[in-house]
């Protein structure tokens, strides 16, 4: 790729590269093979995060949040205070969020440390990552204040997904088609509101 730029005259002026992922893949770990959703393992949260410049070298932290691209891309440094690592996604369920619980519309997960709190339908689990780190043994924890800031965050997530504008027109088969093909739609999901999978 450095190549192919420099021949077409891109890094004469010098250059920043930032290369990572939005997330990764299951290959089999929790006998999962799925286009990283809907949970929030770390086979998929842990993505390659590259950076490299022509301002000299930057000491990147060993767990950072792959969201800092943009401001590693933009100003060439990592933002200050660095941003905390949550990440979220959207299920396709349809109904009002007044007598759910909080996260059935969406799953989100939190991390403090070598601590991961997950929030489905209602309830958080912790992971010790540094203990567990196949994460084999999930510890209730709906008593930690992350739980219940977790919890809330869901609130706000299930909110923005009931009250999103829905297409008029069903996709067509094709796009259907390129959709499940890349994990984006799956044969249980409504095609004409493909849910977006973007862990942050």
């Amino acid at each position: 790729m450095l190549d192919a730029l420099r021949a077409e005259g891109w890094l004469e002026d010098g250059y920043r590269l930032v290369i990572t992922s939005d997330h990764g893949e299951y290959l089999g770990e929790h006998q999962l093979v799925e286009h990283g959703r809907p949970y929030f393992y770390e086979p998929v949260t842990r993505v390659p995060l590259l950076y490299l410049s022509t301002e000299g070298d930057l000491d990147l932290p060993a767990d950072v949040p792959s969201i800092v691209a943009h401001s590693l891309a933009r100003d060439g440094s990592l933002p200050t205070p660095l941003p905390r690592r949550v990440a979220s996604v959207f299920r396709s369920r349809n109904g009002s969020t007044d007598s759910t619980p909080p996260c059935s519309f969406s799953r989100a997960a939190l991390w403090a440390g070598e601590s991961k709190w997950v929030a489905a339908v209602g309830e958080v689990q912790r992971f010790d990552l540094a203990s567990d780190p196949a994460e084999e043994k999930p510890i209730p924890a709906s008593d930690h204040p992350a739980a219940a800031e977790l919890l809330e965050y869901c609130r706000a997530l299930d909110r923005a997904y009931v009250s999103r504008p829905v297409p008029d027109a069903a996709l067509s088969a094709e796009q259907t088609a390129q959709l499940k093909a890349l994990g984006y739609v799956t044969d249980d999901e409504e095609p004409t509101s493909p849910a977006p999978t973007k862990p942050h």
